[in-house]
């Protein structure tokens, strides 16, 4: 099972899945956890979401750092490096 004390980004449920996931079908998971193939499927789905837009977080900080536009929102974001 994943390590999932220090992160709070999925929750077990999502851990879970994925865990099963790597040795088994997306049917098979879903069964073994006691929900419907359409749940696992969306919970998928979510995840994929979730992890989009963290990226996309992620992307537009570095363009507020490298861009002129946001003079103050870059200074904070440099002082961290």
């Amino acid at each position: 099972m994943v390590n999932t004390k220090n992160t709070t980004y999925f929750n077990e449920q999502e851990y879970r899945l994925v865990d099963l996931l790597r040795t088994m079908e997306v049917k098979e998971a879903a069964e073994k956890m006691g929900i419907t193939r359409r749940r696992a499927w969306d919970m998928l789905y979510a995840m994929r979401n979730k992890i989009d837009k963290a990226h996309a977080t992620v992307n537009t900080a570095n363009n507020w750092k490298d861009s002129g536009k946001h003079p103050r929102a870059a200074k904070l974001l440099r002082r961290q490096e």
